[in-house]
């Protein structure tokens, strides 16, 4: 299928046939086969060992029908530059202007829009780089990741004025993802994962005066990430959600969070008992009501997952349930008047017919919508400053939708 709406499109090779080696995790991209989707799905579930750096794996299988109605949105898409694209993720500088984060081959980039063109530089080269995210500081924009190899683990890296700025938060082995965000008082915080002999600890370090500080949050099986801030506190307290195995099982089952008291960490079980739970977990908080919502990708017939705290309470929903492979990989954004807009990604028989997709919910009914056909793994959500969602994904692409 075509998205609808104007599109601006750059050629692009696809190659089917490469090995991707990180650590002492092999990756083959083959040509499709009928077990492919499976294969991904286990990939994305396994919790690798410590010292053990993961990658999702290219290519995949997919198809089904669609539960729900998916509308043609009128989105408009763009080639930023040629890349890769990898673990991309957006922001909006205070100026309103689109950012961009990603890995093309063994270089971090940062793409910028200043309302005419794109404009991309190098942040940082290393053999391998994975975990970007991207926040606005009030410095600007700053990028945490992790890097491998020599003078690997978890970077911190700023705009300065005339380039940017790496610092090392923690050397050594750590987690494939980090998740940047800034506290009330414009210091930043990363959430990542910390090798701790055969399991994990879930770390949270924050910047204080130029000196990182480090708290254990949780310690267990533990991947995937995502810190966000709840401003229904003043200060704005932090909270994290992250997926987890069931002790002495390597599958991800569980979604889990951890929210800071005041005084302590308090950590609660929101889902466990199907594999799939927490898989790529992003949060955010609801602007008007603060409640905490995170998104997942789930199993892999249940169709991403959307999940919602009120007052004590946690509920779930899908909010893309065409039954297989659909919500992969998704991340949540709310408009300032509460809507909350998920970019995902559904599988299909070649990545190159993978689907970006978008949906929408006002808090009592979805809106599902088809943003692009591209081949691309890796896909971020972000609220233009109209309030108009837009989508950075892999291909360093870019997507807007008009009104």
């Amino acid at each position: 299928m075509r998205p609808i709406g104007n599109s601006s499109r750059t050629a692009r090779v696809v190659v089917v046939c490469c090995v991707l080696v990180i650590g002492a995790f092999v990756v083959a991209a083959v040509p499709d086969q009928p077990d492919r989707l499976a294969t991904r799905f286990a990939a994305e579930v396994r919790i690798p060992a410590p010292g053990e750096a993961g990658i999702a794996p290219i290519g995949m299988e997919g198809g089904g029908a669609e539960q729900n109605a998916l509308l043609a949105g009128t989105w408009t898409t763009e080639s930023v530059e040629m890349g890769d694209g990898w673990y991309i993720d957006q922001a909006y500088s205070t100026s309103g202007n689109a950012a961009l984060a990603y890995v093309s081959a063994d270089r971090l980039r940062f793409a910028t829009y200043d309302g005419a063109r794109w404009t991309a530089e190098t942040i940082a080269k290393g053999s391998t780089m994975t975990g970007v995210s991207l926040a606005y500081g009030p410095g600007g924009a700053a990028v945490s990741y992790v890097g491998t190899g020599k003078g690997g683990g978890i970077k911190l890296a700023t705009r300065g004025p005339l380039s940017w700025v790496v610092e090392s938060v923690e050397a050594g082995s750590h987690g494939e993802f980090t998740s940047l965000a800034y506290d009330g008082a414009g210091n930043p915080a990363i959430a990542y994962l910390n090798p701790n002999r055969k399991v994990w600890d879930l770390i949270y370090a924050r910047k204080v005066g130029g000196a990182w500080t480090r708290q254990v949050v949780d310690t267990g099986n533990f991947r995937y990430v995502a810190l966000a801030f709840d401003a229904g506190f003043n200060p704005p307290r932090p909270a994290i959600a992250y997926a987890a195995a069931t002790p002495g099982t390597t599958s991800l089952d569980t979604l889990k969070f951890a929210s800071w008291d005041g005084t302590a960490w308090v950590r609660e079980t929101v889902l466990t008992g199907t594999v799939g739970y927490g898989v790529f977990c992003n949060l955010a908080f609801h602007p008007l009501t603060h409640a905490a919502t995170i998104v997942h990708s789930g199993s892999s017939a249940s169709g991403g997952l959307f999940t919602t705290k009120a007052g004590s309470t946690w509920s779930t929903q899908s909010f893309d349930d065409c039954f297989d492979y659909c919500g992969r990989n998704p991340s949540v954004a709310f408009t300032a008047d509460g809507i909350a807009w998920i970019s995902s990604i559904r599988w299909a028989s070649t990545k190159a017919q993978n689907q970006m997709r978008a949906a929408s919910y006002d808090g009592a009914a979805w809106s599902r919508e088809l943003v692009d056909t591209f081949s691309s793994n890796w896909v971020s959500v972000g609220i233009a400053p109209g309030g108009q969602p837009t989508l950075g994904y892999e291909g360093v692409r870019f997507a807007r939708r008009t009104p």
